[in-house]
C-alpha cells in the first residue's frame, strides 16, 4: 500500500480492540508511508482505542477524523 505519495484511509469505526501487534502494524505503514512521502489517516477511532493510542504515543504519528468524509477532506 505505501507506494510514493500514497493517501491512505483507515476506517477503524468497527475496531472495538487493538492488541501491541495491531499498534505494531499501524506504527510499520506510518514509517513506510511516510518514507514515500504519503499520508495516513485513521477514522472513526473508538474513545477506547483513542485513550490507548494517547498514551502510547500513537495519536502524535497519525492524522485523525470522526468519520470518512472528514478523513477524506484531511487527505486532500
Amino acid at each position: 500500500l505505501a507506494t510514493p505519495g500514497c493517501k491512505i484511509l483507515i476506517n477503524m469505526s468497527n475496531v472495538p480492540y487493538m492488541s501491541s501487534a495491531g499498534l505494531r502494524t499501524l506504527l510499520s505503514l506510518y514509517r513506510q508511508t511516510t518514507a514515500k512521502e504519503g499520508k495516513v489517516v485513521l477514522v472513526g477511532l473508538s474513545e477506547e482505542l483513542q485513550d490507548t493510542m494517547s498514551v502510547t504515543g500513537f495519536l502524535d504519528f497519525f492524522a485523525t477524523a470522526e468519520n470518512v468524509e472528514l478523513g477524506m477532506a484531511t487527505l486532500n
